[in-house]
C-alpha cells in the first residue's frame, strides 16, 4: 500500500545530503510544510465507506477490471469486499492503491499538530522548521477544476525509495487537489520493475478531503517479457461516520471475516 503524504519523510531526507539550499527552496518547502500541517489538522471521521473501480490495461489491451467496497478505519485497518474473491469480506491493512485520505497517518500525524490539539498536555517551547537540503521548485500556478493552484516540484534524495515528487497547493486555503508520489507496485506476479509514479487527485465530499482517482503507469517484467501497465482507480460513493454502524450493515450478509494477503493479479 502506498501512503500518499508521509510528512515525517521530509525531515528524514534532510540528513541524506549536504546540498546547498537557496532561499527560493525554503519558501517552496515552507508552503509544502504548511500544506502538510493543514492536512494533519483536517477533520477525519473514524470510519469511511467507499467504492472503488479498478481498470488496468496491458499494452493498451484490457487486462484487469474489478470493483471493491471498503470500510476504512483511521488506524489503517479496512474491511474489503472484492468482486474477485469468493468470500464476502476480508480484513487487512494492504489497501490497493492506498488509503482514501491523505496523510500524515498514525503517530506521524501528531508531530504535525499544534500542542492545543493534543489536549494541552504539551507545552510549546519553540517552533522550528527544519527544511530538507533538497531543491524545491515553484513552477507557478496551474488550473485544476477551474481553480488556480501552486505547482511545486520537490527533489528526491534517493530515487530507489518512495517519495513525494510533485504537489499542487492552494496558496490561501492550503488545500491539496493533486500530488504525485513514487511507490512500489506490490502485485506478486511482477518483479524487477522498481517504483511507479502515482498521480493522486482529490475531491471534497461532505467537508472531507478524499481521493477521487489514482493513476499509475509502469513497465514491468514478467519472466522474460516486458509489459506496459496503465492503471486507473476511481473512488466514489463515500459515507462517513464516527461509529462502526456502516461496517455492521455491510457485514450482515457475512458469517465471518479473515485475514488475507494481497490478492494476486
Amino acid at each position: 500500500m502506498t501512503r500518499w503524504l508521509l510528512g515525517c519523510a521530509f525531515v528524514a531526507v534532510a540528513t541524506l545530503t549536504s546540498m546547498p539550499r537557496a532561499r527560493a527552496d525554503d519558501a517552496c518547502w515552507h508552503l509544502v510544510f504548511a500544506a502538510i500541517r493543514h492536512s494533519a489538522e483536517a477533520p477525519r471521521p473514524q470510519y469511511i465507506s467507499y467504492s472503488e473501480n479498478v481498470d488496468i490495461t496491458a499494452n493498451t489491451n484490457p487486462f484487469l477490471y474489478y470493483n471493491i467496497d471498503v470500510v476504512y478505519r483511521t488506524d489503517g485497518i479496512a474491511y474489503v469486499e472484492d468482486s474477485r474473491w469468493a468470500q464476502a469480506f476480508v480484513t487487512h491493512d494492504l489497501l490497493e492503491p492506498g488509503p482514501p485520505v491523505l496523510g500524515p497517518y498514525g503517530s506521524a500525524r501528531y508531530g504535525w499538530l499544534p500542542a492545543g490539539v493534543l489536549g494541552g498536555r504539551l507545552q510549546t517551547i519553540a517552533s522550528v522548521e527544519n527544511f530538507p537540503k533538497l531543491p524545491c521548485t515553484d513552477e507557478g500556478d496551474e488550473t485544476i477544476d477551474g481553480v488556480r493552484y501552486a505547482h511545486l516540484v520537490t527533489g528526491v534524495a534517493d530515487k530507489r525509495r518512495p517519495a513525494l515528487k510533485e504537489i499542487w497547493i492552494d496558496r490561501q486555503s492550503l488545500a491539496i487537489p493533486r500530488l504525485i508520489v513514487s511507490g512500489v507496485l506490490l502485485y506478486e506476479n511482477f518483479y524487477g520493475h522498481g517504483l511507479a509514479d502515482y498521480q493522486v487527485d482529490m475531491q471534497n465530499v461532505g467537508g472531507y478531503a478524499v481521493v477521487r482517482t489514482v493513476r499509475w503507469t509502469s513497465l514491468v517484467r514478467s519472466y522474460h517479457q516486458t509489459t506496459k501497465l496503465d492503471a486507473v482507480f476511481t473512488f466514489g460513493n463515500y459515507r462517513f461516520t464516527a461509529e462502526d454502524r456502516i461496517r455492521r450493515e455491510l457485514m450482515q450478509s457475512s458469517q465471518s471475516t479473515f485475514s488475507s494477503p494481497r490478492p494476486r493479479l
